[in-house]
């Protein structure tokens, strides 16, 4: 005689069991607000802040990879340098001697 209550998994959805779960995954992602070591005043006084104004004002150049830039000079140039990004030569055996 085979009873339904004994190969359900009804129990694993029970109120108390998905709180459990619930309580369990949400305590691995929150974690507790560390305390500032200073109350800012106002946002000006943020590390962040001035980080991000002192970059505005600086000139920057900007930065390509080897490969858009080696795209670029193609581009610009008069077509006839092929695109290469780095000097390759195959391989040379070395004859063996007697």
């Amino acid at each position: 005689v085979v009873s339904s209550a004994y190969n359900t998994p009804i129990g694993l959805y029970s109120s108390g069991n998905i709180q459990d779960a619930m309580q369990g995954q949400i305590r691995g992602l929150v974690h507790d607000k560390p305390d500032s070591p200073r109350t800012l005043s106002s946002i000006e006084e943020s590390d962040v802040y001035r980080m991000l104004q002192q970059d505005q004002e600086e000139c920057h150049t900007p930065r390509q990879s080897g490969s858009f830039r080696a795209l670029q000079e193609f581009v610009d140039g008069d077509g006839t340098r092929p695109i290469v990004t780095k000097s390759v030569r195959a391989p040379m055996t070395k004859p063996s001697t007697p």
